[in-house]
Order: structure tokens, then sequence, then C-alpha cells
């Protein structure tokens, strides 16, 4: 916490000079007092997204706010489906249930532990998935479920859950969950 305006630039600077990655500012205001925040990390950007508090999580969920009028749950649920067969998963719609059970390809898990959230390539080679001592390939732990609960209206809750307990590709898994967010929100909600 900062209490002067002035000051907040020449550690900004400071900051920048030892040679962090992510500097972000925020102000308080209260009244007629102002103070500011300041936060940083020296972590790449696409490695901060596997640290360990959320490589452990078997369930990830995000909200949709602000869904275009003409998007129910059923065409999320649609949208969701279509956005990991595009990239090669095996998908099993259940409408009942308004759940889709997927199975990524390789590719794509490589691809994810490669990239990161973006620049996925179908013909990348050079796998990165490694084989367990039986002889099968890690990325068979890493099926899930997402979910689409209604909340309000305009509103819906996706709900990510990993279908094996104890997998080794978590975090894989939570570049998915992350990659379909941005994904949904640009195609169903208002002003994204």
């Amino acid at each position: 916490m900062v209490g002067r305006k002035a000051n907040l630039k020449v550690l900004v600077s400071k900051l920048w000079e030892v040679g962090v990655s992510i500097v972000k500012t925020t102000e308080f205001v209260q009244g007629e007092t102002c103070r500011w925040g300041l936060a940083w990390s020296f972590l790449p950007l696409t490695k901060k997204l596997l640290t360990s508090h959320v490589t452990e999580k078997r369930n990830l969920s995000f909200m949709l706010e602000g869904i275009q009028r003409q998007f129910s749950a059923i065409h999320v649920l649609k949208s969701v489906e279509s956005h990991f067969l595009a990239s090669g998963a095996s998908c099993k719609l259940n409408p009942s249930l308004f759940a889709v059970d997927v199975t990524p390809s390789t590719a794509y898990c490589d691809s994810i532990l490669k990239n990161g959230v973006r620049n996925f390539d179908k013909t990348s080679s050079g796998q990165l998935l490694p084989k367990l001592s039986d002889g099968t390939n890690l990325m068979d732990e890493l099926s899930f479920r997402i979910t689409v609960f209604q909340q309000i209206p305009g509103t819906l809750l996706l709900k990510g859950s990993l279908q094996h307990s104890g997998s080794q590709l978590t975090g894989a898994f939570a570049l998915m969950v992350q990659q379909l967010e941005n994904a949904l929100k640009k195609e169903v909600c208002r002003g994204t």
C-alpha cells in the first residue's frame, strides 16, 4: 500500500529494473483519502497459471454473465462440445444432465502443455506426454466433465470436473478450462 502517488511511479520503475514480469496497480478511495495498491510477480505469465494451488484442483468453475438473449444453457452446452471437438477431442453430450464428457486429444494436450492457452497446432510434433510404466499414455488420465448450470437469467455457471482423482495433468486441465472460458465469453456474452 502506497500513500503518495509520486512514490508509486518510482516503485514501479524500480520493480521493472529488478526484472519483474508483471506489475499491477490499483487505487483505493474512501471519501477524500486515496491510497494505491501495488502488486508484482517474477513468474512468467504462462507458468503462473500452473501454480500448486491450481494444479491440485479437480474441480474448476467460472461464471458467464451478460449472456446474449439468443443463447440458452443448451446453446452454451453445444458450444462447449464444439469447442473441444474442434481441437480433436472426443466428446459425449448428455443434454438431460447439461453435461459434456471430454477426452482431449494427445496433440491438444501437448499444445496446451507446450504453449499454454494459445497457439494450438493440430500438426504439432514431438509429444510432451510421457508413457506410464504400464505402457498407457498419461493423457488417458485426463478426461473431464463440463456441466452447465442456469443461475439467474443471463448468467450461467460452468463447472469442470476431472474424472480421475490424482491425475498428473491437472495443470493442463486448468489451462483448458481457462481457454474454454475465454472462448465462450467472446461467443455468448455481451460486450466482450
